[in-house]
């Protein structure tokens, strides 16, 4: 089956995206290195880390996003983050990943986001190793590690 033309647009987009991050310094190398989108008709697989199931499946067709990750603080900051595109609907597992109901109109956004679990759990850690102190200033109020990652990664999306 051929892949849509949508889908291979997403991940276009998506890898435009970590190569800015990635730019930026927020990844590890060893998490960047294995960066990859594999596409089929109007599914993709993303693998957003070093980890071998640090993955993303998307169903184009059915708007069905499934993000994996056992780290609850990375979960909760992509929970936050996906939840926050229009009419999506998101389910938390705090120890499996986030899963989500996307609209056509919020994929672009989604990948986009999704681009920003690389490193995460490494960014959490320390984000003073990451970030500049401008970001690290402009979100000194958030509560807590999930709540500061989504702070930081919505000023650096922004378009």
């Amino acid at each position: 089956m051929p892949t849509n033309p949508e889908l291979i647009k997403l991940c276009k987009i998506w890898d435009a995206t970590t190569d800015k991050l990635n730019e930026m310094g927020l990844y590890e190398p060893i998490d960047y290195k294995h960066l990859r989108c594999k596409m089929d008709g109007d599914k993709a697989e993303l693998r957003v880390g070093s980890a071998e199931g640090h993955m993303v499946h998307f169903d184009y067709k059915e708007g069905r996003l499934s993000y994996y990750d056992k780290d609850k603080d990375v979960n909760e900051a992509m929970f936050k983050l996906l939840s926050k595109i229009p009419n999506a609907k998101c389910k938390l597992e705090p120890t499996e990943g986030v899963f989500c109901e996307i609209p056509k109109e919020g994929a672009e956004k989604a990948f986009k986001i999704l681009s920003a679990a690389t490193s995460m759990d490494l960014r959490m850690l320390d984000p003073t190793v990451f970030y500049s102190r401008m970001f690290v200033e402009m979100c000194k109020d958030a509560k807590g590690k999930a709540d500061f990652e989504v702070c930081v990664i919505e000023k650096i999306l922004r378009p």
